[in-house]
């Protein structure tokens, strides 16, 4: 009898050692599993990550490109204003001077209508003594 339950107590031993075993190789299994997964996520974020990167290069290459071209831009805007500043200030000096040249030439008109009136009314008084004298001398020739 007593091996009987030396033999069932080494079978209940063998069979609870064989169902730890089995556990034991199960959970083994599953934390390799899960290590895997872990590793090829971690490679993937790894992945992802220098990706990123890379775009994120591209992104700074690109804002550093568009700066360089905005400075152009506004450079490019600031010499458009101040040739557009100076194309005003140029046309209304022009303007100004035109209506200087347009006051002075008017006054010279006026001066040589002046002067052709004085002309006139000294061609018209010699023409009038012209005809007296005529008058005169046909009025004395008849006598």
């Amino acid at each position: 009898n007593l091996l009987t339950d030396e033999n069932r107590i080494f079978r209940i031993e063998n069979d609870t050692i064989s169902k730890l075993k089995e556990e034991l190789q199960r959970e083994q299994t599953q934390a390799q599993e899960d290590l895997q997964k872990s590793i090829d996520a971690n490679f993937q974020k790894q992945r992802d990550v220098e990706e990123c990167e890379r775009d994120l290069s591209d992104v700074e290459g690109q804002n550093t490109l568009l700066i360089s071209q905005l400075n152009a831009t506004k450079q490019d805007l600031e010499e458009v204003t101040t040739n557009y500043q100076k194309e005003m200030k140029v046309r209304k000096e022009l303007q100004e001077q035109m209506n200087q040249n347009g006051k002075e030439f008017k006054l010279q008109i006026q001066r040589e209508q002046k002067r052709s009136n004085a002309y006139k009314g000294k061609a018209l008084e010699s023409h009038a003594r012209a005809l007296q004298a005529k008058h005169i001398f046909i009025s004395s020739s008849k006598k």
